[in-house]
């Protein structure tokens, strides 16, 4: 697979633009991965790396990943990362405020509005 970098607004962050292989019955697609604020070496080395897993299929892009779905994931793997009355919190928060709120919306259609609107509920409910 080929691909190409790009640096994109005032802070030059690098971006990798490449196809992505076409499934039976859709159209090739082209997609755009971070790369980040780097050197254009470090930017380079990092784009074979990224090429390197889409050769492999190792690339997997959830489309149908919910809000919901990802704060599960990520409580469930930094539980031992965290202190338990910490991760009973942030247990406590996602369940109450965060799934209700934002819970079903998809990763892929998430907005700084969503975010912003589930923050003002949640403000206005005064943290149950």
């Amino acid at each position: 697979m080929e691909g190409h970098l790009m640096q994109r607004g005032k802070s030059k962050t690098w971006y990798l633009v490449f196809d992505t292989p076409a499934m039976e019955g859709h159209k090739r697609s082209q997609r755009w991965a971070r790369i980040g604020k780097m050197s254009k070496t470090e930017a380079q080395e990092r784009k074979r790396e990224l090429l390197r897993h889409l050769d492999n299929g190792e690339w997997i892009e959830d489309r149908t990943l919910t809000v919901t779905g990802l704060l599960k994931t990520w409580l469930a793997d930094n539980e031992h990362r965290i202190a338990g009355k910490t991760w009973e919190y942030y247990d406590m928060r996602i369940r109450l405020n965060l799934i209700p709120t934002l819970g079903s919306v998809p990763l892929s259609k998430l907005t700084p509005k969503h975010i912003v609107d589930a923050y003002a509920k949640i403000r206005a409910e005064k943290l149950r």
